[in-house]
């Protein structure tokens, strides 16, 4: 049985296997399995990763750039299994200074960490720089299934 992984640890794998073949091999994945993967991720961040020629993926200057920052997610997602234990994590609530910088980042990682708790955000222990920017990290957070609490009840409203 395969390991499950998520997109950002599939894509340090393509990076390091130098093409999607390898890192299917390497990760027990189909090849068409490794580019669907890799055509979300790049959905998903709005830019193309790969410039991509026979089965070989050949990193952009977007990709490259942002190996550093996926390396740093995956390696914070171990860090949360690795606390967890062998405890059964059931709910996580987040509050922070920045909605759309740090909450919004760490609720999603906590959700592909935990896909089974309930992860929550306490909207009124939150900010960002504009009210604006505060609401999309707000919507952001509830597409990806997390409980956003206190939402318009911010003292910084009144």
């Amino acid at each position: 049985m395969r390991e499950v992984r998520n997109r950002y640890e599939i894509f340090l794998k393509v990076c390091e296997t130098g093409n999607f073949t390898k890192a299917a091999e390497a990760l027990n994945y189909t090849q068409s399995g490794i580019s669907q993967m890799m055509a979300g991720l790049e959905e998903e961040l709005g830019v193309q990763l790969f410039a991509r020629a026979k089965k070989v993926g050949v990193l952009t200057d977007n990709g490259q750039r942002l190996i550093p920052y996926i390396r740093e997610m995956v390696n914070q997602k171990e860090k949360l299994r690795q606390a967890a234990g062998s405890d059964t994590v059931t709910e996580i609530e987040l509050v922070g200074l920045c909605t759309g910088i740090c909450v919004l980042s760490n609720a999603i990682l906590c959700k592909a960490a935990f896909p089974e708790a309930d992860v929550s955000v306490d909207a009124a222990c939150c900010a960002c720089v504009t009210p604006a920017s505060h609401d999309t990290a707000l919507v952001a957070m509830e597409l990806c299934q997390i409980e956003v609490r206190n939402k318009g009840g911010e003292p910084w409203r009144k």
